[in-house]
Order: structure tokens, then C-alpha cells, then sequence
């Protein structure tokens, strides 16, 4: 899906989530550190948080509770979240980094987005693994919906919709990732 009121706040996520999508077929070494609870847990309460939160700031949109400064700690507390996360993936990361295969290249071509891109002169893949830059993705697709709350005073019904819809992107892909590595998949 493609949303509008968003690109211009460059959270045009799709190409990433389909390239690692496609690196599971694609790839015969191991991509991804082993499952972790911590991570599957971690990623489902923060969507649930956030979820109550996006339904909470349009409860109260155009009133003072609504605005990003009355709302400061949501977003310090869920980026400390996701970035013990990531930490935690880092630590795990296979050394593999997100891989690539040519195949995958070139299908997506000039889709790539550059945080998935290959290092020129690397052979086929980055330098962190695939669920680090998952998680990475989910917390910058956070710091854009606070600066986007600082910047329009608050989450109108549209905005708010359009928001959960691409987070929940990101965050589906990191807990589909980790229900494939609990399956052994």
C-alpha cells in the first residue's frame, strides 16, 4: 500500500520489507541470529503501546494532551525499548550481516532502499543483520511519528490510521521473522 500524507515524511517502508521477504528463499546461509523471546516479546508490547497510545492522542487531539510536549515520555520510554532491542539483536547477529543474493538484486533493482543496499565492493550484503535493521526501521518510523506530533500538534483520525498502518508494517516483519526462527525455519 502506498500512503501519501507520509511520504513526505519519507516513512516509505515497502521496498524493505519486501527484500528481506525475499531473502528467505533466495539465500542458503543462516541470515538471522537464532529466535529470541526477549525480541518477540519486546516488538509485541511495543505494538501494543503504541497501538493505545495512537487511540489515545486521537481521543484528545487539539487539546493539550494531545501534543507531543504532554507526551515526551511515551517516546522516550518506547525508544529505550526498541533500542535495548536492537542491542540485543546486535549481539546475537550471526556475522553474516543482512544478505542479498544477485537474485534479489536484480528484481528489486533501484527499489532497494540504501539502509539495505549492498556496500559497494561487498559481496552481497551490509554490515548488521536483517533483524538489527528491523528494528532499527520500527525505531525510526517512531522518531518520525513524534516529529510529525510536534509538527501538526497532535494525530488527527486520518493521520493516526495512515501512522499505525505503516508501523505495523515494520513491526510485523520483526515478529514474522522471529516466529520463522522459533519454527526453525
Amino acid at each position: 500500500m502506498y500512503y501519501p500524507r507520509l511520504k513526505r515524511w519519507g516513512i516509505d517502508l515497502l521496498a524493505p520489507v519486501a527484500a528481506l521477504l525475499l531473502l528467505g528463499g533466495c539465500l542458503s546461509v543462516t541470515l538471522v541470529a537464532p529466535y529470541d523471546a526477549q525480541i518477540d516479546n519486546g516488538m509485541t508490547r511495543y505494538a501494543q503501546d503504541l497501538e493505545t497510545f495512537i487511540a489515545k492522542m486521537v481521543a484528545v487531539n487539539g487539546q493539550p494532551q494531545g501534543t507531543y510536549q504532554k507526551n515526551i515520555d511515551f517516546y522516550a520510554e518506547q525508544s529505550g525499548r526498541l533500542g535495548g532491542l536492537i542491542l540485543r539483536a546486535q549481539a546475537q547477529d550471526p556475522g553474516h550481516g543482512c544478505l542479498l543474493a544477485d537474485k534479489t538484486l536484480k528484481i528489486l533493482g533501484k527499489q532497494i532502499p540504501a539502509a539495505v543496499k549492498p556496500v559497494a565492493g561487498a559481496r552481497g550484503g551490509t554490515a548488521e543483520g536483517c533483524t538489527v535493521m528491523m528494528i532499527q526501521n520500527v525505531k525510526k518510523q517512531l522518531a518520525l511519528l513524534a516529529k510529525l506530533q510536534k509538527a501538526i500538534g497532535g494525530l488527527n483520525q486520518a493521520t493516526a490510521i495512515d501512522v499505525l498502518n505503516v508501523s505495523t508494517q515494520g513491526i510485523r516483519a520483526v515478529l514474522a521473522v522471529e516466529i520463522l526462527k522459533k519454527k526453525g525455519l
